[in-house]
């Protein structure tokens, strides 16, 4: 798993989930008690799709429920103005595919900038010393 997987998506989202449910961490949330969280994994990378992991948060798939391959998502999104939505488009997060970085560059200057600085704060935390 990436690194940007855990520490900026899974582990903030158990975070809140817990606070949302009225039990921050430490504390532990009472058997039954739970959240749906809606993950937007479509047919075509069905594997990803799984259990959280804990108790108190149960997974769903909506785009798999309806039977929405990435196409068709990309067509919805076309259909109600939204055609230029890419795959993945996380400000500050260093995504590796060279791609999805090149259309940040070229289309969002201000997010460019902030993912480069991302990278630059990362890299100089992880020197030894």
């Amino acid at each position: 798993m990436r690194i940007s997987t855990s520490e900026y998506k899974i582990k903030p989202l158990k975070r809140a989930a817990g606070e949302l449910l009225g039990y921050p961490h430490p504390r532990r949330v009472p058997a039954g008690v739970y959240v749906e969280e809606a993950i937007g994994i479509s047919t075509d990378e069905f594997i990803r799709a799984m259990d959280s992991g804990l108790r108190f948060i149960r997974n769903v798939f909506p785009l798999i429920e309806l039977g929405f391959d990435r196409d068709q998502c990309v067509r919805y999104l076309a259909e109600r103005g939204f055609g230029d939505t890419v795959k993945v488009r996380l400000r500050g997060v260093p995504v590796p595919r060279q791609r999805r970085m090149a259309w940040i560059r070229d289309h969002d200057p201000d997010g460019w900038a902030q993912a480069v600085e991302f990278d630059r704060a990362i890299r100089r935390r992880r020197r030894p010393g």
